[in-house]
């Protein structure tokens, strides 16, 4: 017992050792490893040069051994939170994938609502268009849609999203407080695509689903100057003109290309008044004449409207008539219809005019008297032999042009090969002469008195001069749909 008790502070220094080696071996220190340690009555011999019977002998644990269990604790740790990063990296690419997705939807659906929308008649609320706050889409779209906000969820559909199980398809419409501050169309429409998508690894940090959506506004944008009547040539002098007791009201508006400086002009007491006038050179009045507002001078030159429409192809087509004349009914039965002479009509009869392209080649057309009648008709002027067309008198005219196709708003259209030496084109029907399309004559001059003030009939004038006689009338068709003119544009906004 005396001799334990005489070795407890040697086993107190050791104690302080081990502690002490522990210490420094996490510091680097250089202490051997596993060294032998003689404790001999309290005196610590560190050259060790022999051992008394009293010695005693202690192994020491290297710092490596200590070092190796904080490993496994260290790797251990980071194992969940490697595989919560791949889960992570890997529902990030899912998301994102399945975003676009829907993002292709709702684009597509509110393309195809805005699209179908644009050729109504006017944009009046539960009149020509719907208008609604958010509505779901049916789970089954059906086709043909019943109308354009219904077309929009068969584009969606068809795009892989439908309102029903894990997603959601909604739309909104309308033709004021749009979604996007300062950003105002004549109709939006808006839709809004939504998917829960199942998560894959990150589902080890406890998040099962998430959530995709993407929103798609499209408007339908009126052109704030768009204008009805055109005077192409870069240079006459002038472009558009009114001579004499001349009064020309339009709510549309006029471009002339011309870079002169009698551009437009206003000679003699005419009266020209549109919602806006832009000319490439400048205007003239003299002798009491007024074009209100002002003209815009010195812009730019504008792109012929109709330049993109190709013409009536008759490569080896033979003549259907050789010209018509007097009281009857021509029917081309929605196809083309060659006249080789003259469509003339002097006598108080009745000429109709089927649906279809008539195209005079070599001859010319004059009504004089009587009735004339057509809708869904275009007149092809061509030939070396062309005369024109004159509308003139007491004939009470009446026609209408296509309302869709690739000839969509156009009445007249000349051949453009022509010479700018060809005849004039006069329509000067008055008040009787209601022209619902546009006269194209892009090589030659239109004479124009038209129109009524208590009948809106929309005629628009692409040439490549312009005059106007008397009175007329001509009125802004706000989708092109009766003169291929102003057509609206369909944009997205968000």
């Amino acid at each position: 017992m005396a001799s334990e008790r005489a070795h407890t502070p040697s086993r107190n220094l050791i104690v302080i050792l081990i502690s002490f080696h522990r210490y420094m071996s996490n510091w680097g220190t250089s202490i051997p490893c596993c060294q032998t340690l003689a404790i001999r009555r309290g005196i610590f011999d560190h050259k060790l040069p022999t051992y008394t019977d009293r010695a005693m002998k202690l192994t020491v644990p290297s710092a490596r051994s200590f070092k190796r269990g904080q490993a496994i604790i260290f790797i251990s740790s980071s194992l969940v939170v490697s595989v919560g990063l791949m889960g992570l990296v890997v529902d990030l690419g899912w998301a994102y994938w399945r975003k676009e997705a829907a993002k292709t939807a709702s684009e597509a659906a509110a393309g195809a609502a805005a699209a179908t929308v644009m050729t109504s008649i006017g944009f009046t609320c539960g009149l020509s268009v719907q208008c609604m706050s958010e509505t779901a889409c049916p789970e089954n779209p059906v086709k043909p849609p019943s109308d354009a906000l219904q077309a929009g969820c068969l584009y969606a559909k068809n795009n892989g999203f439908v309102n029903g199980g894990r997603q959601t398809v909604t739309y909104s419409a309308g033709t004021s407080s749009g979604p996007v501050t300062g950003v105002n169309p004549a109709y939006w429409v808006s839709y809004t695509v939504k998917e829960s998508i199942p998560q894959l690894f990150s589902a080890v940090l406890g998040k099962n689903w998430g959530q995709v959506a993407a929103r798609t506004t499209t408007g339908v944008f009126l052109d704030p100057f768009g204008a009805c009547i055109y005077a192409l040539d870069p240079t006459a002098s002038p472009g558009l003109t009114g001579v004499g007791t001349t009064n020309v009201t339009s709510t549309c508006g006029i471009y002339v290309n011309s870079n002169a400086s009698n551009a437009f002009e206003a000679k003699g007491g005419t009266q020209i008044s549109a919602t806006a006038s832009r000319v490439v050179g400048n205007y003239n009045i003299t002798g009491g004449g007024s074009i209100s507002p002002l003209p815009s001078t010195g812009q730019q030159a504008v792109t012929d409207p109709f330049l993109g429409v190709a013409q009536p192809d008759i490569t080896g087509k033979s003549c259907d008539s050789n010209g018509i004349s007097g009281g009857q009914t021509v029917d081309a039965h929605g196809g083309i219809y060659l006249i080789c002479g003259n469509i003339t009509l002097t006598g108080n009869a009745t000429q109709t005019f089927k649906s279809g392209i008539y195209v005079v080649k070599n001859g010319g057309i004059t009504w004089n008297n009587g009735h004339v009648k057509g809708s869904n008709v275009m007149f092809f002027m061509t030939g070396s032999s062309y005369t024109g067309v004159s509308i003139a008198g007491n004939v009470d005219v009446q026609l209408s042009a296509f309302s869709s196709g690739d000839y969509r708003g156009i009445l007249f259209f000349q051949d453009r090969t022509l010479p700018t030496s060809a005849p004039s084109s006069s329509f000067t029907g008055g008040s009787t002469q209601i022209l619902n399309g546009s006269l194209y004559f892009p090589t030659t001059l239109v004479v124009y008195t038209g129109g009524a003030q208590n009948t809106q009939s929309y005629t628009g004038i692409v040439a490549r001069l312009v005059n106007f006689k008397g009175t007329s009338y001509l009125y802004a068709d706000s989708n092109g749909q009766n003169t291929g003119l102003g057509l609206p544009k369909v944009g997205f906004f968000e």
